[in-house]
């Protein structure tokens, strides 16, 4: 509840009603991380970056005061429809001036639990940051980047493998993307980076430099939207470019420019326009549907893909 900060869920209230405690947090419209990873969403790298720089900074304003999360994975961080990460479930948080007894319990997931984790050992800001890069290649790379058949082949695979190279799996991927992910994972915690803040010193460059192109590339579709008349079109350009950067010259003017022309419109053109948008959404969602009926057969949940 002291965590005050744009990308950890604020908690408003917490008590207990006929024995029952509970917690009031702000309400996130969105999408967990997981749901979108699971969708397997095309989603554009520079859009990926831009979000995982954003769990950094949540889980780095967290450890600078004190608080290891311990439990980071993709079903902890919820992504608005406006693309602000909202971290969550500090459910087994631990706070580095506490001495906590153990009752024999594994605290955390596996598939996203540091080396020293898994063997007991001293816990620090440097686990949650393994947990960051085991999401973050997760995120990429739509495949998790430590998992085995069973409960010990994933620890085998946690305490002796590396993932495949995301410049490998992922065509288009950085180099320079696989040597910060590959640091994160360091099996020796000393190897890895000191802070969440250091890793981002390595990430930034490249996520602007990608942020930068990409945000080009919408500024000529949203003009070229706007010149044949899908004014509603363009203004989707728009609002990803503010997502992306919403001090940007450029895309703040253009998006003033189409909320006027939007205000100016007639009802019968608007109406067109909503009908335009309405066909545009029932499309994606159906195609979301299969997407995720596709994933859920290859898993074999048979039932959940028929559901879909």
């Amino acid at each position: 509840g002291t965590l005050q900060h744009r990308n950890i869920a604020t908690i408003y209230d917490l008590g207990e009603v006929d024995g029952r405690p509970y917690v009031a947090m702000e309400f996130v419209q969105g999408e967990s991380l997981q749901g979108i990873i699971d969708l397997r969403a095309p989603i554009p790298l520079a859009a990926k970056l831009k979000l995982v720089q954003q769990i950094c900074e949540g889980l780095g304003y967290a450890h600078k005061h004190g608080v290891v999360h311990r439990g980071v994975r993709p079903s902890n961080i919820l992504v608005t429809n406006d693309g602000i990460v909202k971290i969550l479930d500090f459910g087994i948080a631990h706070l580095e001036s506490a001495n906590l007894t153990k009752d024999g319990r594994f605290l955390g997931t596996l598939n996203y639990a540091s080396p020293e984790q898994i063997n007991d050992g001293p816990i620090d800001g440097r686990s949650d940051l393994w947990a960051v890069a085991a999401v973050f290649y997760e995120f990429i790379a739509y495949k998790k980047a430590f998992e085995g058949s069973n409960i010990a082949a994933t620890i085998a695979k946690v305490l002796t493998a590396n993932p495949e190279p995301l410049s490998l799996c992922c065509p288009g991927v950085p180099a320079d993307l696989d040597r910060i992910i590959s640091k994160g994972l360091a099996k020796n915690k000393e190897e890895r980076y000191s802070s969440l803040d250091e890793m981002l010193d390595d990430l930034l460059p490249i996520a602007r430099g990608l942020q930068q192109s990409f945000i080009g590339e919408l500024i000529v579709e949203a003009r070229n939207l706007r010149e044949q008349g899908n004014i509603s079109g363009a203004q989707q350009k728009v609002r990803a470019i503010l997502i992306l950067d919403h001090t940007h010259t450029e895309g703040n003017r253009l998006y003033s420019e189409i909320q006027s022309e939007l205000a100016r419109q007639t009802p019968a053109s608007m109406a067109q326009d909503e009908q335009d948008r309405s066909r545009r959404e029932q499309d994606f969602r159906l195609k979301e549907a299969m997407w995720r009926a596709d994933n859920l057969v290859s898993a074999g949940k048979y039932e959940e893909a028929q559901d879909a």
